[in-house]
């Protein structure tokens, strides 16, 4: 890993702007890139980073929907973000409410939405009904326990057996979660789980794959869904190039060898033949870039937006609203929307952000490319 320097335009073209990112997570996706198991082409050596939060600095001739001093967005993972200044297309970006604390708005593009539309896309889900979730303790399942809890789902929540879990398990009942449980744990003890339950299993969140799939899917009732969402590395060895530009800081990967580490789902035939479970799978990433979703996508963002504002402003900002479409009644709507504990890092740092991330665990990594917000 090194740092070097180059340069970058300052004058945006017809339609796009020059942005300044200020922070960016390292994901699961950035990892999948650089192990080349995340569909698509990628070339190395590229630059990483697959969502974030910037400042417009710049605007080119035609671009209407934005202003300088906008806080945005990438609305694809086309763009990288591990870098402080990018020119890119205006349509690639969207605005957000600047009250948003950077470090949330920064993971506002895969983990929320990817929670929001697992429970709102497959199952019509009743207050009372049960979802089962594992990896419960992950970034997105942080936020299904909380989005379940302010509509009136219940949810049951798994864990990986492994050191310091408890802690894990404790956030997760601070967040609303109904039932948490090992794998082990719930493994022996499921039949006299599901007599406690006081309505039915509808959906089952699976980001695991192998044995753990089987066991959040066997807990299904009949007709229930089972939606597998994401998937983990484990990495044999890895090097990476950071080219440090004279404006732009970007993280490069020059190469990187592996494996998944998360198995092909197991599921039982039996819950397919006598109890008629179906399984699905799901990305935002493609949810968000198919035709007909624009509106949905909209509100969706909105309505998360809203829920970060109501507990996570800029102190001196909280008694307003910018948007007139926003009412009382969602101002009050999931004000426990917590965003995921997370490692900061300058970008100085990257090498043991990135380390850190592929070591895995609850915290998210968040590289800081400006301080000045």
């Amino acid at each position: 890993m090194k740092l070097v320097e180059s340069t970058v335009s300052d004058n945006p073209g017809v339609g796009e702007i020059l942005i300044r990112w200020i922070a960016s997570p390292i994901n699961p996706i950035d990892l999948g890139k650089i192990n080349g198991h995340f569909p698509g082409d990628v070339k190395l050596p590229c630059i990483g980073g697959s969502e974030g939060v910037g400042l417009v600095e710049k605007i080119g001739s035609g671009v209407k929907s934005l202003v300088v001093g906008d806080h945005v967005i990438p609305f694809t993972i086309k763009h990288p973000t591990w870098t402080n200044y990018a020119i890119i297309n205006a349509d690639d970006v969207r605005a957000i409410d600047k009250r948003l604390k950077i470090e949330f708005a920064a993971t506002l593009l895969i983990n929320p939405p990817t929670a929001y539309c697992m429970l709102k896309e497959f199952v019509h889900l009743e207050p009372g009904d049960y979802i089962i979730q594992n990896c419960a303790n992950s970034a997105v399942g942080q936020c299904v326990v909380q989005l379940a809890k302010e509509w009136g789902f219940k949810t049951i929540n798994l864990v990986r057996d492994r050191a310091e879990i408890n802690h894990a398990m404790k956030m997760l009942e601070n967040l609303g979660a109904d039932l948490v449980l090992t794998e082990t744990q719930f493994e022996k003890k499921q039949k006299d789980v599901a007599k406690t339950l006081h309505g039915p299993v509808k959906l089952a969140l699976n980001s695991a794959g192998g044995h753990s799939a089987l066991l959040v899917s066997s807990a299904l009732d009949r007709g229930g869904t089972v939606v597998t969402y994401g998937f983990k590395l484990r990495f044999i060895h890895f090097s990476f190039l950071c080219f440090i530009d004279t404006l732009v800081h970007r993280i490069v990967s020059k190469g990187i060898s592996g494996e998944m580490s998360g198995k092909n789902p197991e599921f039982l035939t039996s819950s397919f033949i006598f109890k008629n479970i179906r399984a699905v799978g799901f990305a935002i990433t493609d949810f968000l870039q198919q035709p007909g979703n624009e509106a949905k996508c909209d509100e969706m963002f909105r309505q998360l937006q809203v829920c970060k504002i109501s507990s996570f402003v800029r102190p001196l900002l909280c008694t307003s609203m910018n948007s007139s479409k926003v009412g009382a009644e969602e101002l009050n709507m999931n004000k426990r929307l917590m965003p995921p504990e997370m490692d900061k890092w300058r970008v100085q740092d990257f090498s043991k952000a990135i380390t850190r991330a592929v070591e895995g665990g609850s915290l998210k990594q968040l590289l800081i490319f400006d301080t000045a917000l």
